[in-house]
């Protein structure tokens, strides 16, 4: 009898997460490349189109598929695991770099700028620095696509750097 690879559970996840969140951007302000070979943190990039022209403002994204988002203290915030590697590769990036989080049940897209979330959140960065495999990133309904886009469109512009253990914005 003949041997075939197997189907599994995260493949599947991680299908309809890559088919989802293109498909909830709008594509009057953004065009999305698919990236092929080896995946070291970066799942696609999304550009900016302004004035119906490219300006090579882009961001990368990290993409997550989930059937389970963890919530928190009745639902005011939710809880999601990322590697230490995958953060420490965002942070060095020197164009916006956001984990997009896509429940494929409810089909709810959510994003999280990373250089930002650590700007904000000097605690959070901090254990970067640990012995920590990964770090809860912690977000809520305000982060779902359709209330960040402008946000998105604005950080697209932005410039990092992450000098002697502070993340900037230039």
């Amino acid at each position: 009898m003949l041997k075939y690879p197997k189907n599994c559970t995260s493949r599947t996840i991680c299908t309809a997460a890559r088919a989802i969140f293109p498909s909830k951007l709008n594509s009057i302000y953004w065009e999305f490349h698919e990236l092929t070979g080896t995946d070291h943190g970066t799942d696609m990039v999304i550009e900016y189109v302004e004035n119906e022209e490219f300006h090579n403002n882009k961001i990368q994204i990290q993409l997550k598929g989930t059937t389970n988002i963890q919530r928190y203290k009745k639902k005011s915030y939710y809880s999601f695991p990322l590697d230490i590697k995958t953060i420490n590769y965002a942070l060095e990036s020197k164009i916006a770099f956001v984990l997009v989080i896509v429940d494929i049940n409810s089909e709810e897209v959510y994003c999280i700028p990373l250089q930002d979330y650590f700007i904000a959140n000097i605690k959070e960065y901090n254990k970067v620095f640990t012995t920590q495999d990964s770090i809860s990133i912690r977000f809520t309904d305000e982060n779902l696509l359709n209330n960040v886009e402008e946000e998105l469109r604005e950080i697209s512009k932005e410039c990092y750097s992450n000098k002697y253990n502070k993340i900037i914005k230039m």
